[in-house]
């Protein structure tokens, strides 16, 4: 495609997306009527962006979309190759188009120029993450969250739990259970999320194919808490009789991280390196012998029991939680891995393509499709999706 056709496709974007929200005056209205007798495809384009759920995802990415933040971030780096790259090269785009029809422009010209993206349209619903995890007891007894209604209560066996109006699940201590230090535990399934508030008040979000375990209640001086995934705290300040604080201990693997009254994230995965990141308060980080104290700001790689200390991309690791992915020259197969957990799909490999490197943001909350074809745009990896299974080619 060449620079007149993008350009041409991106004033039809403008004015579908005006079309749709109601503000197109009689001149515009003649302009697409034209651009739509143009050809089959372009009246089959706009049939399916006219359907409500397709209007619906269009103006979600709409106003998700930060356009003065993403220019910003665009300036400020040097180019890269990968999404960032592409990004570069096309910025007049978001100079040419209007703020209203930017984020629709993207999803038509993916939707239009597809002959290398080789989705089905009925494929391309693989949705995002939901609000999806099951609560396993001690005693082996076990409920599937998202099937409590907002404010329903449950008195379990060892422990009773709540779902707020804002569907996040609150554990209440159970004094007569805490002193057994019998573990339960919340476990998230690849394309599953959940927030939890811990029975201290500690706030917990847990990532896809993520889980924590946590006693029913938390014993005199205690409190600790083991996790595997990702999973971001941000933990409630405890004191005991004696006004001491109450440390948090959290244990990934091997590795146990300290902490007192802190917001930090923890990526523990399996086959991949745990790091710890640290945006407020102190944590101590443990592994065998080693020892290192953190800083805000700073994150912990742990490489097979080796600790080492670096500043952190906060930005990129709190991505997740804010709704975003977020790639700053990161590997193809770290990139297929969070697809992989947050959309419940599997990855295969034709050619050997998972160290190329790709930077850029793209919203959580549409479909694999849009992700993938995003990424089709750099010409350097390409995709089939059959069933759940993305088959990656270069």
């Amino acid at each position: 495609m060449n620079n007149e056709e993008v350009s041409g496709l991106l004033d039809a974007a403008s004015l579908i997306s005006r079309h749709l929200e109601g503000t197109l005056d009689a001149d515009g209205e003649a302009h697409l009527n034209h651009w739509l007798a143009q050809s089959s495809q372009n009246q089959n384009l706009f049939n399916s962006l006219k359907e409500q759920e397709e209007r619906n995802h269009a103006v979600k990415q709409l106003y998700d979309y930060d356009t003065e933040a993403a220019l910003l971030r665009v300036r400020n780096k040097r180019p890269r190759t990968g999404l960032l790259h592409v990004i570069t090269r096309h910025k007049w785009w978001a100079v040419a188009a209007t703020v209203a029809g930017l984020a629709l422009a993207v999803a038509v010209y993916s939707i239009w120029d597809n002959d290398s993206l080789q989705v089905q349209v009925a494929q391309a619903g693989i949705s995002p993450a939901v609000d999806r995890a099951r609560l396993e007891l001690a005693n082996g007894q076990s409920v599937e969250l998202d099937t409590l209604k907002a404010e329903q209560e449950l008195k379990l066996a060892s422990v009773s739990i709540r779902k707020n109006n804002l569907g996040t699940l609150v554990i209440h201590e159970d004094k007569l259970s805490a002193e057994s230090m019998e573990m339960n535990m919340i476990q998230t399934p690849r394309g599953g999320k959940y927030q939890v508030i811990l029975a201290d008040g500690t706030q917990v979000w847990l990532n896809a194919e993520s889980f924590i375990r946590f006693p029913s209640g938390f014993a005199a001086g205690k409190r600790e808490v083991e996790t595997g995934g990702e999973v971001y705290f941000e933990v409630a300040h405890r004191q005991d009789a004696q006004n001491h604080v109450l440390p948090f201990i959290v244990r990934s693997g091997t590795q146990r991280i300290q902490v007192l009254g802190t917001h930090f994230d923890v990526s523990a995965y399996k086959g991949e390196s745990i790091r710890t990141t640290l945006l407020e308060g102190k944590v101590r980080i443990e592994e065998g012998s080693g020892v290192l104290m953190m800083e805000p700001g700073s994150e912990v790689i742990n490489r097979n029991g080796a600790l080492s200390s670096r500043k952190a991309d906060v930005e990129s690791v709190m991505a997740w939680k804010e709704g975003v992915f977020y790639f700053d020259q990161q590997p193809l197969r770290l990139i297929m891995n969070q697809l992989s957990r947050w959309y419940d799909v599997d990855i295969e490999y034709r050619d050997d393509v998972q160290n190329e490197r790709f930077s850029g943001t793209v919203s959580r909350s549409g479909s694999v499709a849009d992700v993938l074809g995003i990424m089709e745009e750099t010409g350097v990896v390409h995709f089939k999706i059959t069933g759940r299974r993305i088959i990656v080619t270069r």
